[in-house]
């Protein structure tokens, strides 16, 4: 809901709430890992998504988001 709105700090606080009650809520580490992508904290990004496929290994949105940040960081290089 946040993150639709361009509402990302929002957006980030509710996913990392959402995780203290729950670390393995569906979803919210995929979401928390594009919000770290867009604001450049590819570190974070990296371990959010990797946590997400832990969790859910099939998830294609996850694994489809790492990778995109996996070449963005080849790019940086």
């Amino acid at each position: 809901m946040y993150y639709f709105s361009g509402e990302n700090e929002a957006a980030q606080k509710h996913y990392q709430s959402a995780l203290q009650i729950n670390p393995e809520e569906p979803m919210c580490h995929n979401n928390l890992g594009v919000i770290y992508m867009e604001a450049k904290q590819y570190n974070l990004a990296k371990l959010e998504f990797e946590e997400e496929l832990k969790i859910n290994p099939g998830y294609d949105k996850a694994l489809a988001n790492y990778e995109r940040l996996l070449i963005l960081q080849k790019e940086l290089k």
